[in-house]
């Protein structure tokens, strides 16, 4: 490094940590953060810097660093106005932002900021809820827009929303801001989304509706996501006993809680049926404790030989150990289905 060489350009990574987190002049340190930037975009295109391009950009995230931590001690509101109003680095603007108090700077910035971050920083901190609704209705960030929904208490104007944006996630956060049951199902039924949908499931209380929901929306997904909400037990016996779909199927007997009703499903089952293959699955091949002990000797027996098969294994696969030995694996029968514990009487 030559005699007149800053401390910053040093070849030594840790070298020029250290000189960065020295250096206490904001403008020096945008000074560094600019060139350093400047050399990672260089060697990105093909130019020779010294440095890597991600080692360059590193330096230039430790000078920014350094610039919002500086920014965060600073308690003159002025000066946190202009920076937040007019700082070439957004993420001064952003540490700024978050230190201001004065209302009406927040609105404009919040309005007026080209970078996402610093507005939503803005949002954060506004309470007028004609703004929040304003942003929400209006700025051209989802997640901008989904910060002010958290803060906004007007129904009407969730709804609204909820029924209007052309963004999933945006729809999602004001449905979970609503508490109208009757909007909520309305959206369950109705929305052409199926993420939208699943968004107001979880919110409704309703079993009728989501027992509804369940056995007639033709998404999967959707009527999944009904049953996990439903506590009916019989509904759920019925869901799993006419539903064609196996997901759904094994959804419903995963919220069966009734050992006495999963008893009935289980002697209702037929071999080898979608049915017999969902209880499988949701058991995860195990019949439950709760399950077995209410079972009579006679029923365990006849469940265990119902639920429970031999399958053959062919054979012929090659192996060998750390020990040398090697040969071929011959036909192996496994047993397979559900596994129910020894009968206890």
């Amino acid at each position: 490094m030559g005699l007149f060489t800053p401390a910053w350009k040093s070849k030594d990574r840790e070298e020029v940590k250290k000189a960065i987190w020295k250096t206490t002049d904001i403008k020096k340190l945008k000074e560094i953060a600019k060139h350093a930037e400047t050399i990672a975009n260089t060697f990105k295109q093909g130019g020779n810097s010294g440095y890597n391009h991600y080692q360059w950009r590193d330096i230039s995230s430790y000078a920014i660093k350094e610039i919002t931590d500086k920014i965060e001690n600073i308690t003159n509101p002025k000066e946190l106005i202009k920076i937040a109003r007019t700082d070439e680095f957004k993420e001064a603007r952003e540490a700024a932002t978050k230190r201001i108090t004065d209302a009406n700077v927040l609105i404009e910035i919040a309005k007026t900021d080209e970078d996402g971050w610093v507005r939503r920083a803005a949002v954060e901190m506004i309470n007028n809820q004609n703004v929040l609704i304003e942003i929400a209705k209006t700025d051209k960030s989802a997640s901008v827009r989904e910060v002010a929904i958290k803060k906004i208490i007007d129904q009407n104007a969730l709804i609204e929303i909820a029924k209007t944006d052309t963004d999933n996630g945006v729809c999602e956060a004001a449905i979970r801001m609503i508490t109208d049951q009757n909007v909520l199902i309305e959206v369950a039924k109705t929305d052409k989304n199926s993420n939208v949908r699943e968004a107001a499931i979880k919110k409704i209380t309703d079993q009728n509706a989501l027992i509804e929901i369940a056995k007639t929306d033709t998404d999967n997904g959707v009527c999944e996501a009904a049953i996990r909400m439903i506590t009916d037990q019989n509904a759920l016996i019925e869901i799993a006993k006419t539903d064609t779909d196996n997901g759904v199927c094994e959804a419903a007997i995963r919220m069966i809680t009734d050992p006495h009703l999963m008893k009935q499903l289980l002697l209702y089952c037929y071999p080898k049926t979608r049915l017999y293959e969902a209880i499988n699955k949701a058991l995860n091949h195990r019949l439950p404790e709760n399950i077995a002990q209410i079972l009579n000797k006679e029923e365990h027996e006849w469940l265990k030989n119902k639920f429970t098969y031999e399958k053959k294994v062919i054979g012929g696969e090659h192996y060998s150990t750390d020990c040398g030995n090697e040969g071929y694996r011959s036909d192996t029968i496994i047993k397979s289905g559900l596994y129910f514990p020894p009968f206890k009487g």
